[in-house]
Order: structure tokens, then C-alpha cells, then sequence
């Protein structure tokens, strides 16, 4: 489970760090509230305010960080059962200042997100149920843990089941992760930057010599894309 702060070595920022973080540059929109921009109701209202704030805040060449290629590895090893991320606006294509139409009709182009308001996929809720069932770990980065649905899929992996949570700071109390508790048996906490914790990861695993050559292929493909 990921959110955006293992993208924030690439440029991109998260949501809430504070003069850093995108919801502290949305003055300039005159937002209701900050979380507004990415609300469905919203932006059918100003769709221009989403498709600016992306464009300003995605580099031109997105690079992979470390912890976007210890994911990769962790599939190349077979271990991946599934990625759930919250970080799928940055895929979006941002080539241009001007709001996407629909050519037949004229209509507002939608981004392939979900926005606040809209209900998740079904296909979400058909993974989920079988997912966290079967996970015999669970890693949590770069998230707050505190957008909902999102938040509570930590609850439920099995209660024996190690999860490990690698941020600056300790998150998810609202959503049962235990730290120093007598009676936590299974809650592990790598406290820094995603990709520094990624790092540890691979290397207690032997992996580091792997990871680095993934690092380096995916920036030499990045650099060659410019």
C-alpha cells in the first residue's frame, strides 16, 4: 500500500507536507477547501484548476525512485501479490494548459482517477476481499493513512499477519497500527524517506545488488525518453 511520498525524490510532491506539499500551493485557486481540487463535484465545476495544478507539479520526465523499483522487484521476484496506490493521477498525460474535450460531443474529458465523491471500481472490492486475506505481509509507505477507504484496508490482513510502515513519521493510530505496545507482536516501523527504507529491505534480503541494477536501468530508460 503506497501514497504519494515515495514520489517525493522525483519531484513530485505529497499531499500534506507542510510549504512543500500540494495541498499548501493551492492559494492561487481560491479553493473552498483544500482537498477540493481533487473532489468530483468540483471539478466538473473549474476542471481547468486540476488539469493547471498537474501540469505545474509533474515533471516533464518522470524518473522511478527506489522505492518505485523495490515494488518492481518485489513482482521480478514473485512475491508481489498486489500494489493498491493512491498515486494514479500522476500517470495522467498533462501536455497542455487546456481542459481535454470529448471531439464528438464537446464534453469535459475526465481523468481515468477516482475522485473524492465517486464510489471505487468494482474490481477494487473483488481484489480487496481476496487479497488481504491471503497476505502474509503487508508494507505500508508514504501514506498518512488517512483517506478512507484506503486507510482501513490495513485492518484487514490477518491479526498475525507483520505489517511494516515506512514514513517520516508514525501514522495509521486511527486505523489500528500499534507502536511499543506490550501487546504488539506483529506492527513494524522503518522511520525516513521511502527509498531509504527500501533500501534496508532489499539489503536484509540480499537484494541490494538487484535493486541497484533496477535503479540504474529504469534511470538510463527514463533519460533516454527526454
Amino acid at each position: 500500500m503506497v501514497g504519494a511520498g515515495i514520489s517525493t525524490s522525483a519531484g513530485i510532491p505529497d499531499f500534506r507536507s507542510p510549504d512543500k506539499g500540494i495541498y499548501s500551493k493551492l492559494a492561487k485557486y481560491n479553493l473552498p477547501d483544500p482537498q477540493a481540487i481533487f473532489d468530483i463535484d468540483y471539478f466538473k465545476k473549474r476542471p481547468e484548476a486540476f488539469y493547471d495544478l498537474a501540469k505545474e507539479l509533474i515533471p516533464k520526465v518522470l524518473k522511478p525512485t527506489i522505492a518505485h523499483c523495490f515494488i518492481k522487484l518485489l513482482e521480478l521476484k514473485g512475491v508481489l501479490l498486489r500494489h493498491y496506490t493512491q498515486n494514479k493521477w500522476l500517470k495522467q498525460e498533462m501536455e497542455s494548459t487546456k481542459v481535454p474535450t470529448c471531439v464528438p460531443c464537446g464534453g469535459i474529458v475526465k481523468p481515468d482517477i477516482v475522485f473524492f465523491g465517486e464510489s471505487l471500481p468494482k474490481r477494487f472490492f473483488e481484489y480487496m476481499a481476496k487479497d488481504f486475506y491471503e497476505a502474509d505481509l503487508l508494507i505500508i509507505m508514504g501514506s498518512t493513512l488517512v483517506v478512507q477507504p484506503f486507510a482501513s484496508l490495513v485492518r484487514r490482513v490477518h491479526r498475525k499477519c507483520p505489517r511494516i510502515i515506512i514514513n517520516d513519521k508514525k501514522v495509521g493510530a486511527t486505523v489500528g497500527i500499534t507502536y511499543k505496545a506490550k501487546y504488539n507482536t506483529r506492527d513494524v516501523f522503518i522511520k525516513g524517506k521511502c527509498d531509504d527504507g527500501c533500501k534496508k529491505i532489499a539489503t536484509s534480503l540480499g537484494w541490494e545488488a538487484e535493486l541497484n541494477d533496477l535503479v540504474e536501468q529504469y534511470q538510463i530508460e527514463a533519460n533516454s525518453s527526454q
